[in-house]
Order: C-alpha cells, then sequence, then structure tokens
C-alpha cells in the first residue's frame, strides 16, 4: 500500500538546494493531515553529506544512492535509478522542484512508472475521500497564470507526483542533532512491540516487559517498556478500590492493539483471536496480531513528566468504576489523544520547575 510525501532532494555540487527545504515544508504541511511520514530521495556523489542536512530537517526516512562520480547531466540514467527507488519505497505522493533538473529527470520518472505529473504547483493541499484515504490537491496557475486550476491524480494511481515551484514554501529550518523528548502527545510510527528482559541498575533484579517501539516524529527511535505485572491485587481506599498491576497491564495491551488496529480487539473479544497464557506468551501474541502493521501504522502517544525528571507514557492508565468494572483512566496510545486536566497540570508545573 503507498504510504508516505516523498521529496526529491536536489543538490548541486554536494550541497542540498534551499528547494529541497521548501519542499520538506510542504510535505510536513500534507504529512499533519495524512499522518505519513516524511521521506527523502537522494542520487549523488555525495550522499552521506546530504544525508546529514535532510537529517537536520526533521526528515522521517532518507533513501540514499551514492554514485561514484559526478551525474550531473546524466538525467537518463538518474531517472532509471530514481524509479526504481520509488518502486521499492511505495510513496503515496512525490513533490518534485520546478526546476530544470526537477522538469528534465521526473518527466522520465513518470513515463517509467506510469503516474503522470502536475507541473508548476504553487500549492498542495490533503484532502479526504469518504472512505477515509487521502488525496492530494494540485493547485497552479493556467492560462497565462490568469486562471487557478487544482488537478487531481486519477484515484488509484501512485505515486501523486508534482513539481513545485521555488520560493512558494518557507524553506524548514534545520535543527541541530540531539533532539530532547519533550512531554505532550506526539505522533509516531509503531514500530512493534518485544518480549524483553530489563536489569536494575540500582538493585540488579531482573524484569520481563513488554517493550513497546516507537518511532517518535522529531525525536526518532523510542522504546516503552511494560512491567511483567506482580499482583492481581485491588487495594481497598476511602473512596473505592484502586486497579492493580495486572489491571494497568490489560488495559495498556487492549490500547496498543486497538491503535494498531481495531479488528484485533473485534476478534479477542468474539474470540476469533486468542489472548491468554503466561506473561511471555501474552507479549509474543501481540508481537504476532500486530506484526503486519509495523512500520506502516501511524498513532498518538502521551509522554508525561515523572519524578525523576524525564518524560515518558503513563505507568498507570486503568481505574475502577464505581459498579465496580474495569476502565481506562487515561488513554496513552491511540488516535486523536487529548490530555487529562491532571496531565497539564503535570506538564505546567514541569515548565515551572525547569
Amino acid at each position: 500500500m503507498a504510504n508516505g510525501i516523498c521529496v526529491y532532494a536536489e543538490s548541486y555540487n554536494g550541497e542540498l538546494e534551499t528547494v529541497a527545504a521548501e519542499l520538506v515544508s510542504a510535505a510536513k504541511g500534507l504529512a499533519e493531515t495524512t499522518k505519513e511520514k516524511v521521506q527523502a530521495i537522494v542520487l549523488s556523489d555525495h550522499a552521506e553529506d546530504l544525508v546529514k542536512e535532510l537529517d537536520k530537517l526533521g526528515v522521517d526516512e532518507i533513501y540514499a544512492v551514492k554514485a561514484d562520480h559526478d551525474i550531473t547531466l546524466q538525467d537518463d540514467a538518474v531517472s532509471a535509478a530514481i524509479a526504481e527507488m520509488l518502486k521499492k519505497i511505495e510513496p503515496s505522493a512525490v513533490l518534485v522542484p520546478a526546476t530544470p533538473q526537477g522538469r528534465s529527470i521526473f518527466s522520465r520518472v513518470a513515463m517509467r512508472l506510469g503516474c503522470g505529473m502536475t507541473a508548476d504547483c504553487t500549492e498542495v493541499l490533503a484532502a479526504q475521500r469518504e472512505d477515509g484515504s487521502f488525496y492530494i490537491k494540485q493547485n497552479k496557475p493556467s492560462y497565462g497564470e490568469n486562471v487557478f486550476v487544482t488537478i487531481l491524480t486519477k484515484e488509484g494511481i501512485y505515486p501523486q507526483m508534482m513539481t513545485v515551484r521555488p520560493g512558494v514554501y518557507a524553506a524548514c529550518e534545520a535543527k541541530e542533532s540531539g533532539n530532547a523528548l519533550t512531554a505532550g502527545i506526539k505522533d509516531a510510527t509503531f514500530m512493534g512491540v518485544e518480549f524483553a528482559n530489563v536489569t536494575s541498575q540500582k538493585t540488579g533484579d531482573a524484569f520481563k516487559t513488554l517493550a513497546l517501539k516507537l518511532d517518535i516524529d522529531g525525536y526518532g527511535e523510542y522504546t516503552q517498556n511494560f512491567f511483567e505485572p506482580q499482583s492481581d491485587e485491588r487495594k481497598q481506599m476511602q473512596w473505592g478500590p484502586t486497579a492493580s498491576p495486572l489491571d494497568h497491564f490489560l488495559i495498556t495491551v487492549r490500547e496498543i492493539l486497538e491503535a494498531v488496529d481495531p479488528q484485533i480487539i473485534k476478534d479477542i473479544d468474539n474470540g476469533t483471536k486468542t489472548l491468554s497464557g503466561n506473561f511471555k506468551q501474552i507479549v509474543d501474541a501481540v508481537k504476532t496480531f500486530t506484526a503486519p502493521m509495523v512500520g506502516k501504522v501511524r498513532v498518538q502517544v502521551k509522554l508525561i513528566p515523572q519524578s525523576n525528571g524525564f518524560v515518558s507514557m503513563p505507568s498507570f492508565p486503568a481505574r475502577i468504576t464505581r459498579n465496580g468494572d474495569l476502565g481506562i483512566a487515561t488513554r496513552i496510545i491511540g488516535q486523536n489523544l487529548v490530555l487529562t486536566s491532571n496531565e497539564l497540570k503535570r506538564i505546567e508545573a514541569a515548565k515551572n520547575a525547569a
């Protein structure tokens, strides 16, 4: 399935052209709606340096081919290589600079892929069909720039390919490496679940965990460990019973599965799929159920300040309702998440402490 907003990173003499940063800005704007990754492709004899520059622009995925010599004006060979790259990457859209190089190379690429290409866009906007899929409105001037027209790629044809005029989007600002993980609701790509053993640096004790792996936008790879519950006991407090460690783990598992594919939860509830056994068996089952979605599903996660000064996903998402049922105190992973009033207070308190 086509997925990803891909940018052609045009370069000259080993340096990115300004228009590459402009197209990254345009791609990020589209990805805010479609929730896809921003990708970049680069083909150059200075590929390593260009990759570093693209990384500073906050591109999620970078695909590079290093040439053994200068490939300027070798548009036939370059277009053949790029067409093969795009066949493997399978992006939903490709943004190309409307420059002599971009037009020359990608008219050939479009022919090889049989996807067509819109020329000289001055605006690209994401829109949604009734079935929930997204497409791009490719807006451009026409008839001597007296008329503004919108061009759409035929439904089912990918990638949607378009050239974008230089200067119509502000260049994305480069950031230095070493981005900090900040609190709040973050967009991320689901990268899988693993059974893991974690050893305490203080005590040397070993713990079994469900390791949730994510690729958080603007940060990178992140792993959240949810520990094996040591008890199913609900403590009776003045205001009622508290959720047990087992309750918190069960809610966490359901939230992960529902965020990745709601159908999995439906299958478990109707008995089509089974989620039972010891801790490792449950984690392995979650891993198996979600394996087809690794690297493909976009989710949101909550990161809340902790007492140790770091931020992480809440460890206590469950609560016991007034009628004694197990419920959700806060959603930690899913879609369209909202911070609770308590979470907002903790984030604000952490800002003031800093």
